[in-house]
């Protein structure tokens, strides 16, 4: 199957070789510290929960109190990972893409992959992988920066300017792979799952306007896109 957006390896250097790179350059970064309440909103996990990326845990007491029983998490900043390690059931090191069935157990009733698919260099086999990891109703909830903002195109299309930046934020320099509601949404349609829910602006002035035009601008107005999707069967 041909993947849109397909980033090529460096010559003579393979795919692997490039997820290392990519991984080698966010170790240091220490991810996940905060809630997004957001996305949180969006769905009640399941007994078994997976959190791809899962920080330094802190998703942790508000999982167990929507409901969770086992939480594991993957994340490969070890500094991240030993803080999560005291508040989830257990908690994985290597990159996702070197993780096999047979290491996580018994399927999962929720998988997390909260701003992490936009760091991957095959986001598209991860999407299929995650969807084996599913149990057969499991829900994967989703979020990644939306490339379709208003002002990620205001810069492109007025200024000519598509710069990356330190520090996080929609543009961060180590955002691999971008995508549009829409894109992702036929990404996930490919590997195997189905959009049940999606997250809206719905505060500040942006979430105002949103509402004046009955959701039609949520694509251009949402900087992250939230949503929650199904394993198909």
């Amino acid at each position: 199957m041909v993947r849109p957006d397909t980033v090529p390896a460096s010559p003579g250097r393979s795919v692997g070789e490039a997820a290392t790179r990519a991984h080698a350059n966010m170790r240091d970064r220490v991810y996940g510290e905060t809630i997004n309440h957001a996305l949180l909103e969006l769905f009640t996990p399941g007994r078994r929960v997976l959190d791809i990326g899962c920080g330094t845990g802190v998703w942790a007491p508000h999982l167990r109190r929507r409901g969770a029983k086992e939480l594991i998490g993957i994340e490969i900043s070890p500094v991240a990972a030993a803080e999560a390690g005291a508040r989830y059931d257990r908690v994985m090191t290597q990159p996702s893409e070197s993780i096999e069935p047979d290491d996580l157990g018994e399927r999962f009733d929720t998988i997390i992959a909260a701003d992490v698919i936009e760091h991957f260099v095959e986001p598209f086999d991860e999407l299929q992988k995650w969807r084996d990891w599913s149990a057969p109703d499991g829900e994967l909830v989703i979020s990644t920066p939306n490339l379709r903002h208003f002002r990620v195109l205001g810069e492109l299309i007025l200024r000519g300017r598509f710069d990356y930046v330190d520090g996080g934020g929609v543009m961060d320099r180590t955002h691999l792979r971008w995508f549009t509601h829409r894109s992702l949404a036929d990404a996930l349609s490919r590997a195997g799952w189905e959009m049940v829910r999606i997250g809206e602006v719905r505060s500040g002035r942006s979430g105002r306007v949103n509402t004046l035009a009955a959701g039609r601008l949520n694509g251009l107005l949402t900087v992250q896109i939230q949503l929650v999707a199904r394993r198909r069967r």
